[in-house]
């Protein structure tokens, strides 16, 4: 994976073209095509809160989602350390 500086500026490259510039994974550029189509804001300097009531409601809708990436998601936090990114199921 590209370093995190080439990833930012990779970001802003496809918010002025609108398309992810070679050399991104297609996995990110994925991601990225996906938030645009469903809209997610891209001037939030950070995440929407829930409540917790909605989080405890959406935990449970979740159960067997949250138990089958548990391991994964642990393996993972070693990677995004310090990448200041994070990982949303």
């Amino acid at each position: 994976m590209a370093p995190q500086h080439e990833i930012r500026l990779a970001w802003e490259a496809f918010l002025l073209k609108g398309q992810a510039p070679q050399g991104i994974s297609q996995s990110i550029a994925s991601s990225w095509e996906r938030s645009r189509k469903l809209g997610v804001a891209v001037e939030r300097g950070e995440a929407p809160l829930a409540g917790e009531p909605e989080v405890f409601r959406r935990r449970g809708q979740n159960a067997m989602l949250l138990t089958a990436a548990r391991l994964a998601l642990q393996r993972s936090s070693l990677l995004l350390a310090e990448a200041s990114s994070m990982m949303i199921l």
